[in-house]
């Protein structure tokens, strides 16, 4: 996708692209904050969350190579959205907003590639706005231990678990204890330690989660 994204870039325009490395967890955009640039992911994946008022972190999806990081704020003429999160290293060419426009206006393959990317990004955030006004305690915690344990970790910290949850603690920790009781996941006082992906995985799309593309996401 990258190659075919290129093929289309004009000389002028691909002269000035910049090549940029990012370690895992070093961020790419953050909210709020204005951006002149965009990312053309070439190797790894990049998390992108929305931060609440209250520091809470939502996941809103995972983006893989070859897709165009800061698009829709620049289209938009607007601050950054969303943050994104290098999730491992990360590979990506850089580009100015300036630079995005001209591309834009010189290539349609260009334009209709933006466009498809564009439209996933409005599912997912479709999909997440559907998982904070509707999704029951279960999944959502379902849907932090299932993302956790694709990404390959298998301990959380419990009280930034608990803390992430728009639930009262003790509603959390209830859930937590009969998942414990299930045998997918352990829970002392400090940390909660993932012990079998599968039946983690089983029990979240049974509790209708579905993962797509290496990222867990909630379907109504």
């Amino acid at each position: 996708m990258e190659d075919k994204l290129l093929d289309s870039c004009p000389a002028a325009i691909r002269q000035r692209l910049l090549a940029r490395s990012f370690d895992p967890g070093e961020l790419l955009l953050l909210q709020g904050e204005q951006e002149h640039w965009l990312y053309l992911l070439r190797q790894g994946q990049v998390e992108i969350f929305k931060q609440l008022a209250d520091g809470r972190q939502f996941s809103v999806g995972l983006m893989q190579p070859g897709v165009l990081i800061g698009d829709l704020e620049a289209l938009g003429q607007q601050s950054v959205l969303h943050t994104a999160r290098a999730v491992t290293a990360c590979e990506t060419l850089c580009l100015t907003r300036e630079d995005f426009f001209d591309w834009c206006r010189s290539s349609w393959p260009f334009c209709r590639q933006v466009m498809d990317q564009l439209a996933q990004k409005v599912v997912l955030l479709s999909q997440q706005a559907a998982l904070n006004s509707c999704a029951t305690l279960d999944q959502i915690l379902l849907l932090e231990l299932a993302q956790a344990a694709q990404r390959g970790q298998s301990q959380l910290d419990k009280a930034h678990v608990v803390w992430q949850m728009a639930a009262a603690p003790r509603s959390t920790n209830r859930v937590l204890a009969r998942f414990r009781q299930q045998g997918f996941i352990d829970v002392d006082r400090t940390a909660i330690t993932i012990l079998d992906r599968a039946a983690l995985f089983a029990q979240a799309r049974r509790a209708g989660l579905s993962c797509q593309n290496g990222h867990w996401r909630f379907i109504q």
